[in-house]
């Protein structure tokens, strides 16, 4: 059987790579939040909201929709980023609790999106490798028109 396509499995490595990069990052903000609260965040926020814009920016002048779904995601943290303060104050969350929440919760998406595209890359492989829509082709079936009878009224 063939093999996954080159661009399926950049797109696969890329979800991991970015999964195992936002686990450092709540580790690291969890480990440190006491010393980085406020500015820090903030600016770390601010980054994440200028990079879903660009982004956005840059998929409409593509017309791109994987560089748009990359910009929701980013906008999705930046905004989750944004509201700790407020979610740990307002609910009475402990903020380990809180990160890893956070942690899991975006890892587990991106692995997922990961198996869905390997998912879709399978499926394209089996329908590649079927030889069904070549013996489609080569064996249709030709329409006959309905042709009336024509009777003739003996006297």
């Amino acid at each position: 059987m063939k093999e996954i396509d080159k661009k399926y499995v950049k797109k696969i490595y890329c979800n991991v790579i970015i999964a195992v990069i936002i686990v450092l990052y709540f580790l690291i903000l969890k480990a440190n939040y006491e010393n980085l609260m406020g500015t820090v965040i903030n600016i770390l926020t601010m980054i994440f909201l200028f990079a879903s814009i660009y982004l956005f920016e840059k998929a409409y002048k593509k017309y791109n929709g994987s560089l748009v779904l990359s910009g929701i995601e980013i906008l999705i943290l930046s905004t989750y980023m944004l509201t700790i303060e407020h979610n740990i104050k307002k609910f009475d969350i402990d903020i380990n609790q809180y990160f890893l929440i956070a942690l899991y919760t975006f890892a587990t998406y991106f692995i997922l999106k990961s198996i869905i595209i390997y998912t879709i890359a399978r499926k394209e492989i089996a329908q590649n490798y079927s030889d069904i829509r070549e013996i489609i082709k080569k064996d249709k079936p030709s329409k006959k028109e309905a042709k009336k009878k024509n009777k003739e009224v003996e006297k």
